[in-house]
């Protein structure tokens, strides 16, 4: 069931507990976003970014992978997963 506003309001969420560096609570609101908007591309990044904070590495990388597959011109995927793709 798609409602953006309501995705929108848990990414805002989401953002402003990865800002305070409350990791797991950020983690919350992304899955809450994607329960309601499940190609919602910043959500998955925003996961992915909580995930390797928190060293959940091989995590962090499937979210950034999903984002990718969803919008493979989506440049942040791309950065925030370059650093922990293995060389």
């Amino acid at each position: 069931m798609s409602n953006p506003d309501e995705a929108r309001k848990h990414l805002e969420l989401g953002d402003s507990f990865f800002q305070q560096g409350d990791y797991t609570k950020a983690i919350a609101e992304y899955q809450k976003v994607l329960e309601l908007d499940p190609n919602f591309v910043n959500a998955y990044n925003g996961w992915g970014r909580a995930l390797a904070k928190l060293k959940r590495f091989d995590e962090a990388i499937q979210k950034y992978q999903k984002a990718l597959e969803l919008d493979p011109n989506f440049v942040n995927a791309y950065y925030a997963g370059a650093t922990l793709w293995p060389t």
